[in-house]
């Protein structure tokens, strides 16, 4: 096997970190077609440390590449994959443990991924490198519908992050997090019913609304506030469906998203976490 020289993400531009991660996804369980503009939308989020991230080459052709993200002492395996002709060979083993081995030399406590449920090489790969499985994500989608009244008012994006970090739940998954509810260029936007009830959303596109969160404050809560959030979403994108997106733990998903229409999708991930 030819031997693979390791660059860090800061010696690349937009366009050839999509390049790789295109190719190195290629035929995965979920197909990945990155644009610099999908990549920055995808990732921008997620705090990427482009330091503690690389790209794996050989023979001037992209192998590997994995992209860490950082908050505090705890670090992110926001993408990892192997391209086809180097796959079954060790490589992503390899990957993983030399970032494994650099977190630990930085101090960072934890080590964070999300794995697709319905991928059993990947999650195996994850559990002998000693993660653990902490809950099991979904996500979906509920139908549109035409009319009605929206009753909402918009609200700072960072006002609701900030109300999500002091009453939501603990430890929420990455992508979904509060530290990833406002990141810079976004066209996410802060909704509040009655300041009963809080939400951020995005309208993308295509005829999707993404549900990034909804939080009801404390004291309103099991009195239905919730669910007339998501109508008053429906209301307020007419003929748009609303759509969350696969990190929401699964039990949420069960208790809020599923008796108010949201369809599950097909395909889960399980988040997992490694002690450093």
């Amino acid at each position: 096997m030819e031997r693979l020289t390791r660059t860090p993400l800061t010696d690349y531009s937009d366009e050839q970190i999509v390049g790789a991660l295109n190719t190195c996804f290629e035929g995965y369980v979920v197909p990945v077609s990155l644009t610099p503009s999908v990549y920055r939308w995808r990732f921008g989020p997620e705090d990427i440390d482009p330091t503690c991230s690389s790209i794996y080459v050989a023979n001037g052709n992209p192998v590997a590449v994995v992209l860490i993200a950082r908050r505090d002492c705890v670090c992110h395996v926001s993408a990892m994959a192997v391209a086809t002709p180097f796959r079954r060979q060790g490589i992503g083993r390899g990957v993983m443990g030399h970032a494994i081995a650099e977190a630990k030399a930085r101090k960072d406590s934890a080590m964070l991924l999300e794995v697709i449920e319905q991928n059993p090489g990947a999650v195996a790969l994850y559990k002998t490198l000693e993660f653990q499985v902490t809950t099991r994500l979904a996500g979906g989608s509920l139908a549109p519908v035409q009319g009605g009244s929206d009753q909402l008012r918009e609200v700072d994006v960072a006002r609701v992050a900030g109300l999500l970090a002091d009453q939501g739940p603990e430890a929420m998954p990455w992508w979904i997090a509060p530290a990833s509810q406002n990141p810079q260029g976004a066209s996410r936007i802060g909704l509040s019913l009655a300041d009963r009830c809080f939400a951020i959303v995005e309208d993308t596109a295509r005829e999707v609304v993404i549900v990034w969160t909804v939080l009801t404050i404390q004291n309103e809560r099991r009195q239905g506030h919730g669910r007339r959030m998501l109508q008053a979403i429906q209301a307020k994108y007419p003929g748009k469906s609303l759509r969350v997106v696969g990190c929401v733990p699964d039990r949420i998903f069960a208790e809020f998203f599923a008796p108010c229409g949201f369809i599950a999708d097909s395909i889960s991930q399980f988040e997992m976490r490694l002690a450093l």
